[in-house]
């Protein structure tokens, strides 16, 4: 007898557009659903985030209806996880166990239900999360077999093939510190083979594994979305009745294939034997993130800045909580904490943390969506903890890489300077909308890009062979021709006040293609700084000595925050006997999209201009003392989603500059304000 549990799982990113949401609802979750309820006999586990459960109430309320029919039918079971599906190992427990209970919450208000499992976003298993789990009610949760690549190994060499994936059975028990979690391992070979294989090749494989005459169990958990919203699946799961005859399948033969859900399962059956797992995740999870998921906060710079922020915004939240314990303030706070911590929960959706095979971290809707909760979670806190007008200076290392950040923070900006790295402004946020106007992406190289310079589309034609649609694992179109043009890969992180000394000879194109050269080079050099506090306004100056073999200047840049303007003052002093001739710039690039600058292009001798931002409704205007010349051109990169691999707009970028010729120890000044409203 075969035992088979099957898991399908449905989540979407915060932030992602309503009409993307009701196109998988249609093409995914109903359909699969319809066809589910004209086979009561087939038994599975579904789970579904909170995001897609929220969206369901408040779009599809009846859809929930028909779910719960199921569950009080004993057809289905809900598995719960975290909320808004984040990586729990990225982030603190107190938030893991926070938003299972929140889950659990919404699973028992739509379905009537108490969940026993929980799905882990993207199967990212580390050895703490049996004490995570358990301490939030857990009791199982759901793996890949290829999480037992390491006891495999040492399995070989014990002389027995016990962890190999064709030889996993049932479930296995885990613990740590005592605090004990059942898991169960999800075949991959069933993944490739549903819905990509015809109906009986997965029959034919379940009959392969039932040859002994003993009874195994055998897991298969996956995205919801490939039955019907992945490229070719619709046409193949649906119209062409996949999904229908598979469920036919089963049914036809259960006299050897028990279909269970996993809480009856546990019910009846003891766990095969108790193991110890390593880190992991899926295969093609570690292929993506170098062995392991944290591997994306260095792979990424973009990605660990947010988590980061993530992880500074959950502490001030539990800061407060923990300083304002009396019963009474604890009453009043209640509302605000509670709406903070929502907004944090959707800041740790797993989504813009990494990047695959799905757009992910490259998508900048999303990014700015948890950008956006990240700081109104940040804003209650502050409005708790300060008064209606106030600043704040701190150092702190923010984003853990050894050396100190300058944190700016107003009632009305976030801002975050990196001394080390050129004093660069990496983080500037508006709170009052909400917006972040530096959550841009540099254009890195990534494996994928060596498919637009090979025919892969007729490679793809011969991997749907006889009607079958490809895994997206297998597939990937190029949506564009001569994408090579726009492989360009940049020196250093896309943010904002990065000082250059060009050559008078360099051009926009120059600076656009990345081949203009930089005399200094400041954005790899740490400059010096010096907080000043006054009467509760402050400001910070950023200095350091520029030496080439025939140039010496002094190079100093002075923070302040009046409002919503952030204004900086430049001091170039020239140290050498001879004339300092450069073309000094400053570059700024911003997560904001205006029609205007959708163009590479150039002005001249002008002292100011705004940008009108679609995004975020925002106004942005500069002002300088002198007259400066301006470079604008949109920075797009070459990125890969579930579509295929396109160009995707990801900011604008601006230099600010002017031909100066200092002579010696004279200065050259300049004031620029940039305010926002």
């Amino acid at each position: 007898m075969i035992n088979l549990l099957m898991a399908i799982h449905c989540h979407q990113p915060v932030g992602n557009f309503d009409n993307v949401v009701e196109e998988a609802y249609q093409k995914s979750y109903l359909p699969f659903i319809e066809l589910l309820e004209k086979h009561p006999k087939v038994k599975l586990s579904l789970h579904y985030s909170g995001y897609l459960i929220d969206w369901f109430a408040k779009h599809h309320p009846d859809f929930l209806k028909r779910i719960k029919s199921m569950v009080k039918n004993s057809q289905v079971e809900i598995l719960a996880g975290g909320h808004f599906e984040p990586i729990f190992s990225m982030i603190p427990e107190r938030d893991a166990i926070g938003q299972v209970r929140m889950l659990k919450d919404a699973i028992r208000k739509a379905f009537s239900q108490e969940p026993n499992g929980a799905w882990l976003a993207e199967r990212v298993w580390e050895p703490k999360l049996p004490a995570v789990l358990s301490h939030a009610g857990i009791k199982f949760t759901i793996i890949d077999d290829s999480h037992f690549s390491a006891l495999s190994e040492f399995s070989a060499k014990e002389k027995n093939s016990k962890f190999n994936p064709d030889d996993l059975n049932g479930y296995y028990i885990t613990e740590e510190l005592g605090e004990k979690v059942f898991i169960f391992p999800g075949s991959e070979k069933l993944r490739y083979y549903m819905p990509f294989k015809l109906p009986q090749e997965t029959i034919n494989y379940l009959r392969e594994n039932n040859r002994n005459g003993t009874d195994k169990t055998i897991t298969f958990a996956d995205d919801g979305e490939k039955f019907g919203l992945w490229p070719g699946t619709n046409k193949w799961v649906y119209e062409e009745k996949w999904l229908d005859n598979f469920f036919t399948a089963l049914e036809q033969n259960s006299d050897w294939i028990r279909l269970c859900t996993f809480s009856e399962h546990l019910k009846n059956n003891k766990p095969t034997e108790r193991i110890y797992l390593s880190c992991a995740s899926y295969r093609e999870m570690l292929e993506w993130s170098g062995g392991f998921f944290r591997n994306f906060l260095i792979k990424y710079p973009e990605a660990n800045n947010l988590h980061k922020k993530m992880l500074y915004v959950s502490n001030k939240i539990s800061s407060v909580e923990n300083n304002n314990n009396t019963t009474a303030k604890k009453k009043t706070l209640s509302k605000e904490l509670t709406q903070a911590r929502r907004h944090l929960y959707m800041g740790q959706t797993n989504d813009i943390y990494w990047h695959g095979v799905f757009g992910g971290l490259y998508l900048n809707h999303l990014r700015l969506a948890v950008s956006k909760h990240l700081i109104e979670a940040e804003k209650i806190v502050d409005k708790i903890m300060n008064d209606k007008t106030w600043q704040k200076i701190e150092t702190v290392d923010y984003d853990c890489d050894g050396s100190e950040e300058v944190i700016f923070n107003t009632d009305k900006l976030n801002t975050i300077f990196k001394p080390s790295s050129g004093a660069v402004l990496s983080s500037w946020d508006y709170r009052e909308r909400p917006a972040s106007l530096i959550n841009t992406l540099h254009r890195r190289y990534e494996s994928y890009h060596e498919k637009i310079k090979e025919s892969f589309n007729d490679d793809k034609e011969e991997k749907q062979h006889d009607g079958q649609p490809a895994s997206i694992h297998d597939v990937t179109e190029i949506k564009q021709d001569n994408l090579d043009d726009a492989l360009i890969y940049d020196k250093y992180n896309r943010y904002c006040l990065i000082d250059h000394f060009l050559s008078k000879e360099d051009n926009l194109k120059d600076f656009e293609k990345l081949s203009a050269q930089d005399k200094f080079d400041c954005v790899r050099k740490a400059y010096d700084f010096d907080i000043k506090k006054n009467k509760g306004k402050g400001k910070v100056a950023f200095n350091r000595n520029c030496n080439s073999q025939n140039s010496s200047l002094q190079l100093k840049k002075v923070i302040t925050i009046d409002k919503a303007c952030l204004n900086v003052s430049y001091n170039i002093k020239n140290l050498n006997e001879h004339v300092f001739s450069s073309r000094f710039g400053i570059e700024f690039n911003f997560s904001v999209y205006d029609p205007k600058f959708v163009k590479a292009r150039e002005r001249k001798s002008i002292d100011g201009f705004s940008i009108s931002d679609s995004w975020n409704g925002l106004k942005i205007d500069f002002k300088s003392s002198n007259k400066f010349n301006l470079w604008s051109y949109p920075v797009e990169t070459v990125s890969q989603t579930e579509g295929g691999i396109d160009k995707a707009y990801q900011n604008l970028c601006l230099l600010v500059w002017w031909d100066l010729d200092v002579k010696k120890d004279s200065n050259w000044e300049s004031n620029i304000g940039i305010e926002i409203n």
